[in-house]
């Protein structure tokens, strides 16, 4: 994720901090061929290796074709996800191992092929899953959950447009989806039309969400994504009341905290700024967390601790300009003018003929001579 100088503090957009949660384990149980079942009854060959053989995952098939397609799907995605809410990779990797031989044994199969595909999306191995998805549409455009797939893979490739245009095809069908999936569908159309600057239809996206019964998690990503618009559109007390509830529902996910911080940074609320952007940090190292924190702290006049924030930054992103540029500043209001030069220096080397930056030098080559 960059930084920015004036919105540095914020993501692009909240689903791939927050809503990577809800590639999460769906609740509920469908009953239906089981994957877990099949890998553990596998027999393991010559020093624990486990040899899946073309009659296993045959019967597998055939158990997948026992039952209705979407029945079957949800099961074997069910399967994976408890598979991921475990810390095993040893049975993660059997799992990754059984579907990649289904899918070679008999590549005509696509119901394994996008168990396959689901599984490479919870791994985050998105090209391997996009593949696969590919294959499937070009052999049969209508297979169930395709284009949600996919819609969430152009998100996260951050492809807006063609994301936006299969989540509203979706939506417009969203009673063949499970039910469990559906509130996230509007959670993703809410975020792609405040991308796309279309606020309206971001609020009204994100209130069809609300209606749907969400979970705690769903609920923090709908009242974060009230905050994003509200933040957008400068109105930072009405984003502040949306990023308590977010936080109030998923008080472990630090960018909520992050977010507030900004927010009250706008409103030159500097206490309060300071204590959510702490928050953040203690709940997770990450640039822009450390970013915010360092502008919070300069804005309360904790200069030094704003110093060592940014400084944490740059550990982490040496290139970042926007952080060198704050920790000029910060410089320059401790009167360590040469320590100023020197971060205004590197600015300018990584954005050069910036116009803030140029100012900032222009003023200490004043300083420095007197």
């Amino acid at each position: 994720m960059g930084i920015n100088r004036n919105r540095g503090q914020r993501p692009i957009f909240i689903g791939l901090a927050v809503l990577s949660l809800f590639v999460a384990p769906i609740e509920g149980f469908c009953a239906g061929p089981s994957l877990a079942a099949t890998v553990e009854q596998i027999p393991k060959g010559l020093g624990g290796v486990v040899q899946f053989r073309k009659e296993d995952i045959a019967r597998f098939i055939e158990a997948v074709h026992q039952v209705p397609e979407k029945e079957a799907l949800e099961a074997l995605r069910n399967d994976i996800d408890d598979n991921f809410s475990t810390p095993s990779l040893v049975a993660r990797d059997r799992y990754t191992a059984f579907l990649s031989s289904a899918v070679e044994q008999f590549p005509d199969e696509l119901a394994t092929k996008y168990a396959l595909a689901y599984l490479y999306l919870r791994e985050n191995n998105v090209t391997a899953s996009e593949a696969l998805l590919n294959e499937i549409g070009n052999k049969r455009p209508d297979f169930p959950y395709l284009k949600r797939s996919l819609a969430y893979i152009y998100q996260h490739t951050q492809r807006w447009d063609q994301s936006l245009a299969l989540y509203e095809e979706v939506a417009r069908h969203i009673d063949e989806n499970p039910p469990e999936t559906r509130t996230r569908v509007f959670i993703h159309l809410g975020d792609l039309y405040r991308i796309k600057k279309n606020y309206p239809k971001s609020l009204e996206s994100y209130q069809k969400a609300f209606a749907m019964d969400p979970t705690d998690y769903e609920l923090a990503a709908i009242y974060g994504g009230f905050g994003d618009v509200y933040s957008d559109q400068g109105e930072f007390k009405e984003c502040i009341v949306n990023y308590d509830q977010a936080i109030a529902n998923a008080p472990q996910v630090p960018f909520f905290y992050e977010y507030a911080s900004y927010c009250y940074q706008q409103l030159k609320q500097w206490p309060e700024a300071v204590g959510t952007a702490e928050k953040a940090v203690s709940l997770k190292k990450y640039p822009a967390g450390h970013y915010t924190l360092g502008n919070a702290y300069r804005g309360n006049g904790q200069l030094d601790k704003a110093a060592e924030q940014y400084r944490a930054v740059i550990a982490l992103m040496p290139k970042a300009q926007p952080v060198w540029y704050a920790l000029g500043l910060t410089y320059e209001e401790m009167k360590d003018y040469k320590s100023a030069r020197e971060a205004f220096l590197k600015a300018d080397e990584l954005k050069p003929n910036d116009a803030a930056t140029n100012q900032e030098l222009e003023k200490l080559r004043t300083l420095l001579s007197q």
